[in-house]
């Protein structure tokens, strides 16, 4: 009688913790569901029908494909087959399912094999994070971060205009200079082939020169949505390079570059980053403005960094930032200069994070300062893990 009494109690033990666990399953709010080995749905909570759309019963018996993004199915299949020949234990990765009224969620799945009590795969279990609202709110801040930037590079630019000018006037007053001179020499029968093609050389060349600073305006000013590309960092450097020397010449300064050879590509948007370096260098030009004038040059680098990383580095033989400041200089609306609005750090630092990359500063021994720039390789980021 005893061990009946013991055995019942265990009975209702067991049946009790089961009831928990159905309820605690059915109530988490995350999406949990279970999968045959043929790819059908056998049991989900509330939490993934309301994902989906569907109820229970409509979902029991379906094949999990059916309410799979058709792009993502054989990434699904594929990744099934791996989990249940045993070469992964579980996989996580990002995954869309189509709701019942056609709409698209988008959902971090871990699934699992679960094996029966002679070791073998009994049925898949799922659990799905529901991303969508994650993702749209990501896409929003996004879209306020790349309207912040274009519109500190419309101000940027709004400052350097004088010295702009100066660097467009300076090759089209060389070109009327020699059309004028070549008119003259036609007109008093004195030219020949040779100093007329010399001419429409040096035309050509003055008119290449204002046109390059022509089109690195536009591609900076441009407003257009971010696009990540595989980039060359020297290139990149070197592309925007003539337009902070428009800016060093106001300023009596030097650009001297320390570029490694054979660096490998990283994953970014150009316009951003080179947005991020023409601001570093001429933070680095301005902080030399009481230096004498063989003593203001800009040293631009780019290195192979830590962690598969290329570092971009600024140093300038300036003042030195403050002390006490280091905490406020890349917060919104905080500067060090006379005039400004304390935007153009903290927003390079945004741009910089954004690309899964880290801006600082280091005080240099001697005087001044070195901005630090490091970006992730190209290829180095997956959606799908394990």
């Amino acid at each position: 009688m005893d061990s009946e009494k013991r055995f019942a109690k265990l009975e209702a033990r067991l049946r009790q913790r089961e009831e928990q666990l159905k309820l605690t399953i059915q109530h988490a709010p995350t999406g949990i569901g279970t999968v045959d080995l043929n790819g059908r749905l056998l049991t989900v909570n509330a939490a993934f029908c309301s994902m989906v759309g569907y109820s229970e019963e409509e979902l029991a018996g379906r094949p999990v494909n059916s309410i799979t993004h058709p792009d993502d199915v054989e990434m699904a299949e594929r990744r099934l087959l791996r989990l249940r020949n045993g070469e992964v234990e579980q996989y996580r990765v990002r995954k869309r399912y189509i709701r019942k009224d056609g709409g698209l969620v988008e959902g971090m799945m871990t699934a699992a094999v679960v094996h029966d009590s002679e070791g073998n795969p009994f049925l898949y279990v799922a659990h799905v994070e529901d991303l969508t609202e994650r993702l749209k709110a990501e896409t929003e801040i996004n879209q306020s971060r790349e309207r912040l930037a274009h519109v500190t590079r419309i101000q940027m630019i709004g400052e350097m205009v004088a010295g702009i000018a100066h660097e467009i006037n300076q090759p089209l007053t060389a070109i009327a200079t020699y059309a004028q001179a070549s008119g003259r020499m036609i007109r008093a029968g004195m030219a020949d082939s040779e100093e007329l093609l010399a001419a429409l050389d040096k035309i050509s060349r003055q008119a290449q020169r204002a046109g390059d600073v022509i089109r690195h305006l536009r591609k900076l000013v441009r407003e257009r949505p971010s696009a990540e590309e595989a980039v060359d960092l020297n290139a990149l450097i070197a592309e925007v390079v003539p337009l902070a020397e428009v800016d060093a010449r106001m300023h009596d300064s030097t650009i001297q570059l320390d570029l490694a050879a054979g660096l490998p590509p990283i994953l970014a948007d150009p316009i951003q980053i080179q947005q991020v370096v023409l601001n570093l260098v001429r933070n680095g030009m301005e902080a030399m403005g009481a230096n004498d004038p063989d003593e203001k040059a800009v040293i631009l680098g780019c290195h192979l960094g830590e962690d598969d990383t290329l570092e971009i580095t600024v140093r300038d033989q300036g003042s030195g930032i403050p002390k006490g400041t280091d905490e406020e200089l890349f917060q919104t609306f905080f500067t060090t200069k006379s005039s400004g609005m304390g935007m153009g750090l903290a927003i390079s630092r945004s741009i910089v994070e954004s690309h899964g990359g880290r801006l600082w500063f280091t005080r240099n021994p001697d005087r001044g300062s070195t901005f630090h720039v490091s970006l992730p390789l190209a290829g180095g980021g997956d959606h799908e893990t394990g």
